[in-house]
């Protein structure tokens, strides 16, 4: 199941990627603006898409290592991953430079 997810996660990080070298690489004729927009639209796919294939290589390899179900590693994750976000730590009072 995790190898199906990675598998999927890499190709939509591919097609990501492809999306935004199109955009950056041939003028399309568009206003300003709308480049730019499709430009930031893009990068923020492909940061999604990145981040997804990470996700999954974390917890594919804490599966590995730990032995945990994958039900207990997206808990542990998504726990994790709320202890660390900027707003939690800047309540606990803990920098986020």
């Amino acid at each position: 199941m995790l190898q199906e997810q990675l598998n999927e996660a890499i190709e939509q990080r591919k097609q990501a990627s492809l999306a935004f070298q199109c955009i950056t690489s041939i003028p399309n004729g568009l206003p300003h603006p709308d480049v730019t927009q499709q430009v930031r639209n893009a990068s923020r796919e492909y940061t999604e898409a990145l981040q997804n294939v990470a996700r999954i290589i974390r917890l594919r390899t804490e599966h590995i290592v730990t032995g945990l179900t994958l039900e207990d590693l997206e808990q542990r994750l998504k726990t994790s991953e709320t202890q660390n976000h900027p707003q939690t730590l800047k309540e606990r009072g803990e920098h986020t430079d």
